[in-house]
């Protein structure tokens, strides 16, 4: 293998999997579970169409776009404040092969939080975090047609 081919072949690896589409995702389920921190959306509509969608639904729902890479479907959140919080929150969607995946991210004071699904006690950064991700989840897949909702962990 000549040199540019090689650097190209582990460029493209690294890629792939910095983009989390070679994770496995933990506990898929109807509804959340303890420690639920992605959420999925799986359907079989076009990638296209259903990057249109969540960018869309995004700007509805009161956020501003950072990023957004039509090439691999991924648009990113700026980090901003949510109405009537103290701390910052951005989402991040993937979407691959008809699948939405939703993972966020919180800030406050310089401490970050990935969100999870608590179990409904208590009212922490992590589980309003999650339930951010859930508002946009179901406004979202209200959009697609023959979509499902899937909860899962990283």
């Amino acid at each position: 293998m000549n040199t540019k081919k090689g650097v190209i072949v582990v460029f493209l690896l690294a890629l792939v999997h910095n983009s989390g589409w070679c994770q496995k995702f933990l506990n898929e389920s109807d509804m959340p579970e303890r420690k639920s921190s992605v959420i999925l959306i799986k359907s079989d509509g076009s990638d296209a169409d259903i990057f249109k969608l969540a960018g869309r639904q995004l700007v509805a729902d009161g956020y501003t776009i950072k990023n957004s890479d039509s090439n691999f479907y991924s648009i990113t959140t700026n980090d901003e404040l949510r109405p009537n919080y103290s701390f910052k929150t951005s989402l991040k969607i993937s979407i691959l092969t008809g699948t939405v995946v939703i993972r966020a991210n919180s800030s406050n004071m310089g401490f970050s939080f990935l969100p999870f699904y608590g179990n409904g006690k208590g009212r922490s950064v992590e589980t309003i975090t999650f339930g951010f991700m859930d508002s946009y989840a179901k406004a979202l897949s209200a959009e697609i047609p023959n979509s499902k909702i899937v909860y899962a962990m990283e």
